[in-house]
């Protein structure tokens, strides 16, 4: 997790790596894990845990948290 990210320059990939940065909501983040938009499991564990942290994983969240 990180808060106020931002770039420092230009990504240097490896060749094999082939990576895009993109800005989703956490609502935006449920719905690709559901979805199989993100299927890696470590990346779902990762999300998984971050969401949990912020007690923003669903229904369950406080209403001020939900989005």
């Amino acid at each position: 997790m990180a808060r106020i990210a931002r770039a420092l320059g230009p990504q240097t990939l490896d060749d094999t790596e082939d990576i895009a940065v993109e800005l989703a909501t956490f609502a935006e983040l449920r719905r690709y894990v559901r979805d199989g938009t993100i299927d890696v499991s470590m990346h779902i564990a990762s999300i998984y845990t971050v969401l949990d942290y912020l007690g923003r994983l669903g229904d369950d969240a406080p209403a001020g948290l939900r989005t």
